[in-house]
């Protein structure tokens, strides 16, 4: 009965372990809600277990008083979200976005949606911030004013960053938008590296890259506790590495990927090992995802084993950005006037949208 009872004991605790690391993996390749590799390319397309949203531009500006409008926005196009169930076809128009001129960062979390808006009100007057509605376009409310920055949702709490360079701070708040809580202010002045840009959440740290006063976007990478009660520590030092400034990074499967002007480089958490990874030139979009290598050669995309062997170019499209959910990729081609679908396991494309808007969500690309 014991060793029942202890085998009972051991599956249970490895049933959690498991189910854990599968949660964690979910979070991390983007199935649901938004990766931080997605919203660093201004999260335009989102899913959660029914719904894939995105963001299309095009549409007229509507006023409903003619008022003095710039001119900039006289000749802009609004923005607008459509969602969609994959392979069922028709699309929806969310219909909350009138006169927006800017939408980006989408996230869902629960029953809403989440995204910031620059729209322009029927006065002319400019209109900003962190919005959120429920998934069918309802209820829309301003959480945050005047936020225009990328933001993160993590369990019950939205991760974010006010300001750029020496006035940035890294910031959470509930989602209803209450309880806002400073994690770090702009670093220590007195030190070399201490701005705020490209945070990227990891279990209880937040990452981010420390830049100069006159290079406020390129230097080394720290991170700081998720609760704000640690100063900020040093990740990687660059001198030690032999690379230079840090230019953009990404924290996928174990590793942090990074780049500066010479090359991409692969770094342990600790950054005691760093190795050459690719040539900077070559590939200056990729992304990893399940011990594959996804990038663009030209306005082509490919994906390609961790060694750069067995390269599979995806589409004959030519690709302006991607979007990683699982087996799933979303990628705006031919000037951003047309979404397309990519299924890895069969390399079936479809086109979902594209000019003049077809509400249609399955047609053959």
């Amino acid at each position: 009965m014991k060793k029942i009872a202890l085998g009972m004991l051991l599956i249970i605790i490895l049933s959690s372990l498991l189910s854990c690391f599968n949660k964690n993996s979910e979070s991390t390749s983007g199935n649901l809600g938004n990766s931080m590799l997605n919203v660093r390319k201004g999260g335009q397309i989102v899913r959660d277990k029914n719904w894939t949203f995105a963001v299309v531009q095009g549409f007229p500006l509507v006023f409903k008083k003619q008022k003095v409008i710039d001119v900039y926005l006289e000749d802009s196009k609004a923005f607008k979200i459509f969602k969609w169930q994959d392979g069922i076809g028709e699309l929806i128009d969310l219909n909350i976005t009138i006169n927006a001129i800017a939408i980006s960062y989408l996230n869902v979390s629960g029953n809403h949606l989440y995204f910031v808006m620059n729209r322009v009100s029927d006065m002319g007057h400019f209109d900003g911030g962190l919005f959120r509605c429920d998934l069918n376009g309802n209820q829309l409310e301003k959480i945050k004013n005047g936020m225009f920055e990328p933001f993160i949702i993590d369990g019950n709490w939205i991760y974010y960053q006010t300001g750029t360079g020496e006035e940035a701070v890294l910031m959470k708040m509930r989602l209803d938008g209450s309880e806002k809580t400073t994690i770090l202010d702009t670093g220590n002045k007195n030190e070399t590296y201490y701005t705020i840009n490209q945070f990227f959440l990891q279990g209880e740290w937040i990452y981010f890259i420390a830049g100069k006063k006159f290079t406020p976007f390129e230097g080394v990478i720290k991170r700081v506790k998720i609760d704000g009660t640690q100063k900020p520590e040093l990740v990687l030092d660059n001198e030690k590495a032999g690379i230079s400034p840090v230019l953009e990074y990404s924290i996928i499967d174990g590793s942090i990927y990074l780049k500066d002007f010479q090359g991409t480089y692969q770094s342990s958490w600790d950054g005691k090992s760093v190795v050459a990874f690719a040539n900077f030139g070559a590939h200056p979009e990729m992304e990893i995802q399940n011990q594959k290598i996804y990038y663009k050669e030209g306005d082509l995309l490919f994906r390609a084993d961790l060694d750069w062997k067995n390269a599979v170019k995806l589409s004959n499209e030519k690709i302006e950005s991607f979007y990683l959910f699982g087996n799933t990729i979303y990628a705006y081609s031919n000037g951003y006037t047309k979404l397309i679908r990519i299924n890895e396991d069969n390399l079936n494309v479809i086109s979902v949208l594209e000019k003049p808007y077809k509400l249609w969500a399955d047609k053959p690309a």
